[in-house]
């Protein structure tokens, strides 16, 4: 008989007999890591063992929790699916890490022995920490083949189902994902942090209508003087004369883009150093301060950086504990 199809309506005797029912015990949550994990001492061995440790206390302290057991070790499977489906990949190993345990052995037998070995690690490791800063010294950050990320919206989708099961508890998974969406985040804003698009000096566009006034007249007068300076090289107004003009001009309009081209890669850099040193500092080990990290990464999104909205919501999680 289904627990779904059982009355636990008649006082402390049948909560108590639906509590010691669900309660996880070491037989389910050693049968679970082995059903999901080639090491039992791999990094989703351990996400694993501390989600089964989570929910067997959010069993004994909800023991009225209208779900099965087995509803709660299929969401963890599923879970631990979706997070290997993190992994980029290609050829060969597409949809690979989606696969059951039986169908991943079975069909990493048919891979070369490099291949094989990289597999195995892939399915039983999902991240470590990143180094930015060698990546950019040794010039890699626009190397793609060099650099190893998680797909961000797989791991946005991992953040969404652990967050919305609050008996989710791992603090592994937590690191993994946080580090490594600030990771990928990081990364892209250094790819593109000398590249400053130039910007008209001359672009009235946003400005108020007395800041175009303003604009507009001061203008006027540097062409009128302009002119003067043509009209003395060449005062036939001929084609020295609009040879003149058109240089000054566009000498006087460059030299400010330049200016606020320098400018602008200037601020993106410090901009990138600050966020390469809030990731590489803050996320080291397990035990981060999430409540530093938070205001950390608030301060620097003021400045123009930008983060996935669920490290947000997974450090507000962590807090909140």
């Amino acid at each position: 008989m289904k627990l779904a199809d059982k009355q636990f309506e008649h006082g402390p005797f049948d909560l108590q007999d639906r509590k010691s029912i669900l309660t996880m015990t070491s037989k389910d949550i050693s049968e679970t890591i082995q059903s999901s994990v080639l090491s039992n001492s791999s990094q989703v061995a351990f996400i694993v063992r501390e989600l089964m440790d989570g929910l067997n206390r959010w069993l004994e302290s909800n023991p009225a929790d209208s779900k099965e057991k087995d509803d709660y070790i299929g969401a963890i499977q599923l879970l631990i699916r979706e997070l290997r489906g993190c992994h980029i990949t290609n050829g060969e190993m597409t949809g690979l890490f989606y696969r059951p345990l039986d169908e991943f052995k079975s069909e990493i037998s048919e891979l070369s022995d490099e291949r094989r070995k990289e597999a195995k690690n892939l399915y039983d490791s999902i991240w470590n920490h990143g180094n930015i800063t060698r990546l950019i010294s040794s010039g890699d950050i626009n190397d793609h083949a060099k650099i190893t990320e998680l797909n961000i919206e797989n791991m946005e989708l991992v953040a969404g189902m652990y967050l919305g099961n609050p008996w989710m508890k791992s603090k592994t998974l937590e690191w993994i994902l946080i580090d490594a969406l600030l990771f990928a985040e990081t990364v892209e804003f250094a790819k593109v942090a000398n590249d400053v698009p130039t910007q008209k000096f001359f672009n009235i566009l946003g400005r108020s209508v007395w800041e175009t006034v303003k604009f507009a007249f001061s203008e006027g007068i540097a062409l009128a003087i302009t002119a003067f300076v043509s009209s003395i090289i060449d005062s036939t107004q001929g084609t020295t004369f609009w040879i003149a003009f058109a240089t000054i001009t566009t000498i006087r309009w460059l030299r400010p883009m330049r200016f606020e081209q320098i400018k602008a890669k200037a601020k993106n850099r410090i901009l990138l150093f600050k966020m390469i040193r809030a990731y590489e500092s803050k996320m080291k080990s397990y035990s981060f301060n999430p409540r530093l990290l938070r205001e950390l990464l608030y301060d620097l999104e003021k400045k123009g950086a930008v983060y996935s909205p669920w490290v947000y919501h997974l450090l507000d999680r962590i807090i909140a504990r």
